[in-house]
């Protein structure tokens, strides 16, 4: 991952997350989450698939089967989230992927590095939980 973007998949894993993270038993269906997202079903565990496997959001079978949240909402950072979805962001690259720079490295890339940081703490300054009682 590259300077900071925000994916359409690291979008809809946080709604999933918050979802979860806001219900009274950590617990939802994959159909309810999708429908409010507007997207498929099909998609939407093809994008939780990674956090299902880093044991951040776990399934359940049976009736009324569903997906439910593993990780403490109140250790769980926005950055986990990103890191699992996204993969680390790139600290040192060339912004244009390519080297113009005779220096053999990027001029431009203590503004890069200073920004990914920023993003960086701030994401991991967010817990799900603190997120949540922010925005309720």
């Amino acid at each position: 991952m590259k300077l900071i973007n925000i994916t359409n998949r690291f979008n809809i894993a946080v709604h999933a997350v918050l979802v979860l993270a806001s219900s009274d038993d950590l617990r939802s269906s994959v159909k309810e989450i999708a429908a409010d997202l507007s997207i498929t079903q099909t998609y939407l565990t093809k994008v939780i698939q990674p956090l299902i496997k880093n044991d951040v959001i776990g399934t359940f079978r049976g009736k009324g089967g569903g997906i439910l949240l593993k990780a403490d909402p109140t250790a769980l950072t926005f950055l986990d989230i990103f890191d699992v979805i996204e993969g680390e962001l790139d600290r040192d690259y060339c912004i244009l992927d390519q080297k113009i720079c005779g220096s053999g490295h990027c001029l431009f890339n203590p503004f890069v590095a200073e920004a990914n940081e920023k993003f960086i703490d701030m994401m991991r300054s967010y817990t799900v939980a603190a997120f949540i009682k922010k925005i309720s």
